[in-house]
């Protein structure tokens, strides 16, 4: 298969494939959203799940490597406790 027949068959499956890299990026997302959402960091892991979800679109290695960063970020900060508000004044 010649280079000319490789961008024709890029040409008429674009959308599948565009599809595809985005379905792989969310199934990779999940990773940090599920994290997230157990560490105290929802919107952390939400912005890793969309973001994941986008770069999918390009590349599903940048999904990859997205999943990796937001993961290590989700574990590595601590998550606040929802019952205690630091700008809370305690009598």
């Amino acid at each position: 298969m010649d280079q000319a027949q490789m961008q024709e068959l890029y040409q008429q499956y674009f959308y599948y494939i565009l599809a595809a890299g985005i379905v792989i990026g969310l199934i990779f997302g999940t990773i940090p959203l599920i994290l997230g959402i157990k560490r105290k960091k929802r919107n952390m892991g939400l912005v890793g799940f969309i973001l994941a979800g986008v770069a999918g679109a390009f590349s599903p290695l940048i999904a990859v490597v997205l999943t990796i960063v937001f993961t290590v970020l989700i574990l590595r900060k601590k998550g606040t406790d929802p019952k205690v508000d630091d700008d809370a004044v305690v009598f």
